[in-house]
């Protein structure tokens, strides 16, 4: 993810290495959609914080996963501010640090501080 695009924010250590062995599987001839499928089935799953009408909320980054909400302020899940999205990613992201982590587009959060 370019940072200057995309802030991680649980998570880091997990991101990085399922970057670098995606970056490397690719090197060896595999396509992106088969690392992704690979990285899928040994339990990589990210997610996206995400601002809508009704607040923020979070969701699986990852057409694998349906882009399946995983908690929203609609549903009562989260308060509707950043601040206690990226609080449940952490929660989140806690149950499994190997294999998890969650972001926020820079440009999302950007539009929800005017």
């Amino acid at each position: 993810m370019d940072p200057t695009r995309f802030r991680i924010v649980a998570g880091q250590a997990a991101h990085d290495q399922w970057e670098a062995a995606k970056k490397q599987a690719m090197a060896n001839g595999q396509t992106l959609v088969e690392v992704q499928e690979q990285q899928s089935y040994a339990g990589r799953v990210g997610a996206e914080l995400v601002h809508s009408l009704y607040g923020w909320s979070l969701r699986y980054d990852s057409g694998l996963q349906n882009f399946d909400i995983i908690a929203s302020s609609r549903r009562g899940d989260l308060d509707g501010t950043l601040e206690d999205a990226i609080k449940y990613a952490e929660r989140w992201v806690a149950h499994d640090r190997t294999k998890r982590y969650a972001w926020v587009r820079r440009e999302a959060e950007t539009e929800d501080k005017r």
